[in-house]
């Protein structure tokens, strides 16, 4: 037996014109060339780091850090903050 899935997506017409060109997608040639100069001068926002091939080393391993902190480590246990907190019968975490 085949199952299949389709999704029809519609929407009103917005009557402008649309360009499209590798990312982007603008109203006129022109904003497609700004956007362009855009990316190329800042990278969008640019690269944080003070060195362009700054990275965690090839002994970091995989891992998360995440907005609150906790940084998740394949395999390791991983610190918790004071919101966190284990639950009487020590296997799950509440939130």
């Amino acid at each position: 037996m085949v199952k299949i899935l389709f999704i029809v997506v519609a929407g009103k017409p917005i009557n402008e014109r649309v360009v499209q060109y590798g990312p982007f997608v603008m109203n006129t040639e022109a904003e497609i060339q700004e956007a362009f100069a855009e990316y190329r001068r800042t990278q969008f926002g640019g690269w944080p780091w003070p060195k362009e091939e700054m990275n965690h080393g090839r002994d970091k391993g995989r891992f998360a850090l995440h907005a609150d902190g906790r940084e998740e480590v394949k395999g390791k246990t991983f610190f918790l903050p004071r919101r966190f907190k284990k639950r009487r019968n020590g296997s799950q975490y509440s939130f």
